[in-house]
């Protein structure tokens, strides 16, 4: 190819690229146009949209809500779109503030809520369509302080074998409740929030909050739940039975029966007989006659569980005599 024939295409080349850049040109101006035609067309067409109300109250000292008015509401507001644009520029939400520190009751009005709002927002132009509240009605009391003990709310299931090795302990034990008079004075204990823990086989300790109503706070707002859990293993002892007052005259076998429990391994070696007291049941109000006696296990170490008793009654005979009451 010969250099005019390059030189022939190349030129040609360059016209075509300034071709396509004079049609983009033309097209992102008509592109333009045709934007700054739409958006004011748009923007004053009617819409509606969604504003945030927020609303403070100035209370008198140490006093509180009965019950608490909401912190916020959203209300749907209508206009151009110039002036909802507007109006969002210049505050994004409504914060209305009321003064109650000279008045114990205070009603706010659907009708007085929906004048406040509107003299809040930038345009007059702009009218409400949807507010969904009713009538709001405030009342306040003294705020009553009080300390009171704390509970576990909740559940534990535990690995098979496995318990807890001591008592559950929450610290602190008990913390300062804040809020109505009403609500507080007969509170008597707070509850933490409700907790299921599951397949547990080792200790732990967690952080817990509390059940509380909207109107109450509490210091500390949080206590540590410490678990401590151990393994269990199955134990039988001897255990010598007794009979009630009057029954010389009774001789009853076994003597002593078996009993039989499951003990965390830490505390295996600390359980003896001497901690179980069974009794045999013994009816004196009428005669007696030959039989078994049922018996009851009146003492046993708090530690252990699935505590059982083989046999679960004892023979016995009335021996030459008489019966004594």
């Amino acid at each position: 190819m010969g250099p005019e024939k390059r030189l022939r295409q190349r030129s040609r080349l360059n016209s075509q690229i300034e071709r396509l850049k004079a049609d983009r040109a033309i097209l992102l101006i008509c592109l333009g146009i045709a934007l700054a035609l739409w958006i004011p067309t748009k923007m004053a067409q009617v819409y509606k949209a969604e504003k945030k109300v927020f609303l403070d109250f100035r209370l008198p000292q140490n006093h509180t809500f009965s019950r608490l008015p909401p912190k916020d509401m959203v209300v749907v507001v209508e206009g151009t779109g110039w002036n909802l644009l507007y109006d969002f520029i210049i505050a994004a939400h409504v914060r209305l503030t009321y003064d109650l520190r000279y008045s114990r009751t205070f009603r706010l009005s659907r009708g007085q809520l929906r004048t406040d709002i509107l003299n809040r927002l930038f345009s007059d132009k702009l009218k409400i369509v949807e507010l969904n509240y009713d009538d709001l009605q405030f009342n306040l009391e003294p705020v009553l302080t009080k300390k009171v003990p704390v509970f576990f709310s909740g559940a534990l299931h535990f690995e098979k074998d496995y318990n807890l090795k001591a008592p559950l302990h929450l610290t602190p034990d008990s913390v300062t409740v804040s809020g109505p008079d009403s609500q507080i004075r007969p509170l008597l204990a707070l509850s933490t929030d409700s907790m299921d823990f599951q397949n547990l086989s080792q200790s732990f300790t967690r952080t817990l909050s509390f059940a509380l109503k909207p109107e109450w706070s509490a210091q500390p707002d949080r206590v540590t739940l410490d678990v401590q859990v151990e393994k269990f293993t199955e134990k039988s002892l001897f255990v010598p039975v007794t009979l009630p007052e009057h029954s010389d005259s009774i001789k009853y076998f076994p003597t002593q029966v078996r009993v039989v429990f499951q003990v965390g391994l830490s505390r295996y070696s600390e359980v003896r007989s001497s901690d179980f007291s069974i009794e045999a049941e013994f009816d004196t109000s009428g005669a007696p006659t030959p039989g078994s006696l049922p018996l009851l296990l009146s003492r046993q170490p708090a530690f252990i569980r699935n505590v059982r008793v083989f046999p679960e009654t004892v023979d016995y005979l009335i021996v030459e005599g008489g019966f004594r009451k």
